[in-house]
């Protein structure tokens, strides 16, 4: 299945889940906490490019699922697929949540959003990126949110082999 039509079906599912639970939230700011979250991840990942605080923003069980590539599980394969971006010349990133839904249980949400990335190739040649990107979250025993899964698709036209 190809990324699209996976990160549309995950993108089904998870609505489809969450409009049985989703409504009033038990406490208004949960969307908020939830939106502070991924905005703190973005800037763990993104700004302070600390790949081990990034990691664990994930459950220990959390899963990604990237392009070309089969979902990833738990937090060693969460950092082998996010190492090679961190690790990239040149590498920024940045996205932000446009949508927040709490389930009534106020314990699963998700995100979306949009994101732009980019890096330097080695001939200097900026490479950038752009796209958006689902997250669901799940509040740990502490309450924490954490990520139990993130994906993410490019708005722009496959590279040709």
């Amino acid at each position: 299945m190809g990324i699209c039509r996976a990160y549309l079906a995950t993108t089904a599912a998870v609505s489809t889940m969450l409009a049985s639970q989703t409504g009033a939230a038990p406490n208004p700011g949960l969307a908020d906490a939830v939106r502070a979250a991924d905005q703190a991840l973005a800037k763990t990942g993104c700004l302070d490019k600390n790949l081990d605080a990034f990691v664990a923003s994930f459950e220990p069980t959390g899963s990604v699922m990237v392009a070309n590539a089969p979902v990833a599980t738990g937090a060693e394969a969460v950092r082998a697929v996010f190492a090679p971006f961190f690790a990239l010349p040149g590498f920024h990133c940045g996205w932000e949540p446009t949508k927040v839904e709490v389930a009534r249980s106020g314990e699963l949400a998700y995100s979306t959003g949009s994101y732009t990335n980019g890096y330097t190739d080695p001939q200097g040649k900026a490479v950038e990126d752009r796209g958006s990107y689902l997250t669901v979250w799940r509040k740990d025993a502490g309450g924490k949110w954490r990520v139990v899964f993130d994906t993410f698709a490019s708005a722009l036209p496959a590279a040709k082999r």
